[in-house]
């Protein structure tokens, strides 16, 4: 890799997210070039290869001898084991959330990814989308906020038929995205509880400072689909709405991810959204699903 010129991205997994955020995320712009697709299902991976304008490769070894990234759209479990592999071999890495099935593997992964110097970006992509980054820079102060994401995506859809959605559950799944915004908005989270019912979550979230968040999430829900951050702060009441937007609408979001990412990687700092920061949301994930256990 010299500099200016593209780095070269192997994607692991070709399943519904690989082919709706993968491909646009890694073919939008001239920093990135995908130089293969490796998938335990060949033909799906022969799928996926093509729409990205390359070939498959027969291994993860094979992969990691091809690039300089490694991009993940797999289960959180198969990411934590093959990330700190490819991190081991000095590649950087784009990572999905969750970034593994548990805190404690999460934090291995970036504890190994600080180990080997090399960077990473966790695919929150609400804090890569234009509204999300105005209501950040513009909402200080936040002392209490309110998230609703109800969708029917467990229900129909292309991850209707997700094996570990259905059996981990949406405060896995989406869980992440809404921890991450709310502590991007209200700061670390000290104590958490949370309750499930019909198959829909309520989260109350307390955060450094004294702020309180709370966090409504179901992918079961039959009803009119929401989408919403509300926040209070001295200043009034600002809320950002994304009901019905489709990933395939990310375009923007897709373009400033790939274009920080390679900035992380060119100059070597860290980047907010780092794999420590996805491990961070992840310890809270854990207690939130550990408060419905015992509660629900």
């Amino acid at each position: 890799m010299t500099s200016g010129s593209a780095l070269r991205v192997g994607l692991v997994g070709a399943g519904p997210w690989a082919k709706i955020a993968y491909v646009p995320l890694l073919t939008g712009g001239p920093e990135l070039e995908p130089v293969g697709v490796w998938a335990r299902r060949p033909e799906a991976a022969q799928e996926i290869a093509e729409l990205a304008g390359t070939t498959t490769a027969a291994s993860v070894d094979e992969l990691l001898d091809r690039c300089d990234v490694m991009a993940f759209a797999v289960p959180p479990d198969v990411q934590a084991d093959l990330a700190i592999r490819a991190s081991g071999a000095g590649k950087h890495l784009l990572l999905d959330k969750p970034l593994a099935g548990t805190a404690s593997r999460a934090d291995e992964l970036a504890s190994a990814v600080e180990d080997a110097g090399v960077a990473s970006v966790v695919m929150f992509t609400s804090r890569f989308r234009p509204d999300m980054r105005e209501l950040l820079a513009e909402a200080s102060d936040v002392k209490f906020a309110q998230l609703f994401n109800l969708t029917g995506a467990f229900l129909g859809g292309p991850f209707s038929n997700s094996p570990w959605r259905h059996e981990e559950g949406v405060m896995l799944d989406w869980g992440p995205h809404g921890v991450d915004m709310l502590m991007a908005l209200l700061g670390p989270v000290v104590d958490c509880q949370a309750v499930e019912r019909d198959r829909t979550t309520s989260a109350v979230l307390h955060h450094e400072g004294g702020g309180i968040s709370q966090m409504l999430i179901g992918a079961h829900w039959p009803g009119e689909a929401v989408s919403r951050i509300d926040v209070v702060t001295p200043q009034g009441r600002r809320s950002v709405d994304w009901t019905g937007r489709k990933v395939e609408a990310y375009e923007h979001a897709f373009r400033t991810l790939r274009q920080e990412f390679v900035e992380s990687v060119r100059t070597g700092e860290p980047h907010p959204c780092n794999a420590r920061r996805a491990a961070d949301v992840q310890h809270v994930v854990d207690a939130l699903r550990a408060s419905v256990a015992q509660n629900s």
